[in-house]
């Protein structure tokens, strides 16, 4: 998930959670 939370930073919340990169 490298393209979807590099395009999307409140999505990033979502699928990584504690990880905001």
């Amino acid at each position: 998930m490298g393209g979807i939370r590099a395009r999307s930073p409140s999505l990033v919340i979502e699928v990584a959670g504690p990880n905001p990169t």
